[in-house]
């Protein structure tokens, strides 16, 4: 079933008659069984919160990117919202004009009808910060507003710093033309 794009939005339906997919991924680490599936298309970057609160029946849910049911990868999962729970509730990123397959499958096989609500959350906000550059210049979080930044604390006796440091340079090259 196709979800329409913009948030926030609430479907309903039910399990009943539902059953698992030839090669469907298992739903948090359970097998599926009676499973319903959305299919979603962002309509923009930001943090999506899926909750199955107000189904009639102990739900499982999960999120997943790919082609084909076989060719699935998982984005996010969740059995219970809270402790003694049994409706689910997750949050992912999404990403503008990905695809996105939902699925609400049912703890221990029950089946029950759905309700699927689908909201956006604001994206957090980069924390104020302020160092001194190599030079004794301090720069300020301020400077950077409106621009991508990546705030990276590299040593030069840190192993893993140095093995990333041809990634950062590749960066530099392709996109500092745009004043990365």
């Amino acid at each position: 079933i196709s979800l329409p794009g913009p948030l926030p939005l609430t479907v309903t339906g039910n399990s009943f008659n539902a059953s698992d997919e030839l090669f469907e991924p298992d739903h948090t680490d359970d097998a599926p069984v009676a499973s319903v599936w959305w299919r979603w298309v962002s309509p923009l970057t930001t943090n999506v919160v899926i909750k199955t609160a107000g189904s009639s029946f102990d739900t499982r849910l999960a999120v997943y990117t790919g082609t084909s049911v076989d060719q699935l990868t998982g984005v996010a999962a969740n059995d219970d919202a809270a402790a003694g729970a049994r409706t689910s509730r997750l949050n992912f990123l999404a990403t503008e004009g990905r695809t996105y397959f939902i699925a609400v499958d049912g703890y221990e096989g029950e089946t029950g009808n759905i309700k699927l609500s689908l909201s956006a959350e604001p994206l957090p906000k980069a924390p104020a910060w302020s160092l001194p550059d190599v030079n004794g210049t301090v720069i300020r979080w301020a400077d950077f507003a409106g621009k991508v930044v990546i705030l990276d604390f590299w040593a030069t006796w840190c192993g893993p710093c140095v093995q990333e440091l041809p990634g950062f340079i590749d960066l530099q090259n392709r996109y500092g033309p745009d004043q990365f």
